[in-house]
């Protein structure tokens, strides 16, 4: 078996682990924040704050790292991630220790989604590199459901919070032992580039920056939604992890699929025009006059958001199409984290405040608008990207 062929596995085996670890916290985060520390939208959208910091910080943070290969930061970055979700639940209703591990479990999750997405890039040729990413990101879903399904299975027989997040941490302890299988022969194993930042990556720059906000409009918000206006529980929001990941599951590759078809600006431009009816759903769905239908209504602006999220894809055949040196691939990838975070660490501040202040209808009017601003920025990539 080749090299790139066990690359391939090894790094789709540990997304998959990471990926069931991602199933069980979507599913009771915002549930153990409401629960355990009861905290009110403006505080919600406060609390992202911190948890978003470290995404900030991830050029940082792997600059300081620059001597690890990409594979050591994985496993690293899985490690991190695995200690924090543990620590955040156990440290109970102490709040300023839940952020402090919250903060840790950030970090690992943070530098894990560039090194992943630069894996498995190293895995694909130029014509396929939305195949390669969707296949694998189709693989992921599969893991997520699978903690989708834990969680289900553990909320049933009222098991813990604490219980639910030392599963998730297990998974992503077994996700770096899936890492260190990945050959090393073929992994760069000098000093990687520390940051870079080049005049000619600046569409894919802001594309991240408008990225970063509606992401965490919709992760803070989204489901702030279906728990305070109709009162869902973390039983609802595991069988929406199943479901809108059993989408996903068959979504992903037709994604990976269509950008390399029709190409990233077609795309993500249709991705920011769904994003425009998502944020009217959200905002509005409760006002529907028809009995019945508003809670159905806004489950379906849940499920069409979370198939939305993996149209990032196109951002980054982008990026790759675009890079100078493929050295720099993983470099531009943390650099884009950061950037995104700088919007997904303040936009939640604003609106909580909004929400609280006005309603969540101005929130979502809000949101719109940056859906409308990533349409304008897609327009902006050539109909023909290189790579």
């Amino acid at each position: 078996m080749s090299y790139e062929r066990k690359r391939l596995i090894s790094t789709t085996t540990a997304i998959v682990l990471y990926g069931v670890a991602i199933g069980v916290a979507m599913s009771a985060f915002n549930n153990f924040l409401n629960d355990t520390h009861e905290l009110s939208p403006a505080e919600r959208g406060w609390l992202e704050l911190p948890r978003e910091l470290p995404g900030f910080l991830t050029a940082l943070t792997a600059s300081i790292l620059f001597f690890l290969s990409d594979k050591r930061l994985a496993i690293l970055a899985t490690m991190i991630a695995a200690v924090g979700q543990v620590l955040m639940v156990a440290a109970g209703e102490t709040y300023s220790l839940m952020i402090l591990f919250m903060m840790l479990w950030s970090i690992g999750d943070h530098l894990y989604y560039p090194i992943k997405s630069a894996m498995v890039l190293a895995c694909c040729k130029d014509h396929n590199r939305g195949r390669v990413l969707g296949m694998t990101g189709s693989f992921e879903v599969g893991g997520i459901m699978l903690g989708g399904l834990m969680t289900r299975f553990l909320a049933q027989y009222d098991a813990s919070y604490l219980a639910m997040f030392t599963f998730a941490g297990g998974a992503n302890l077994l996700a770096a032992v899936a890492f260190t299988f990945v050959p090393a022969e073929e992994q760069h194993t000098g000093p990687r580039p520390r940051l870079v930042i080049r005049k000619q990556y600046t569409l894919y720059y802001v594309l991240e920056f408008l990225f970063g906000a509606r992401k965490q409009i919709f992760l803070t918000f989204g489901p702030w939604v279906l728990i305070k206006i109709f009162d869902r529980g973390v039983e609802t929001f595991a069988v929406l992890t199943i479901v809108g990941h059993l989408m996903a599951f068959f979504a992903r590759p037709l994604v990976g699929w269509a950008v390399d078809r029709f190409g990233e600006r077609c795309i993500l431009m249709l991705d920011g025009t769904l994003l425009i009816a998502v944020c009217m759903g959200y905002g509005f769905s409760d006002h529907i006059p028809w009995l019945g239908w508003a809670l159905p209504a806004a489950i379906a602006c849940f499920l069409l958001d979370q198939l939305l999220f993996y149209v990032g894809i196109a951002r980054t055949t982008y990026l790759a199409k675009t890079v100078q040196d493929k050295k720099e691939l993983s470099a531009c990838l943390i650099a884009g984290v950061s950037i995104n975070h700088v919007a997904s660490m303040t936009i939640p501040i604003f609106a909580g405040a909004l929400w609280t202040a006005m309603g969540h209808e101005y929130l979502f009017v809000g949101a719109a608008v940056f859906a409308v601003m990533i349409v304008i920025a897609a327009s902006w990539i050539p109909r023909h990207v290189r790579g």
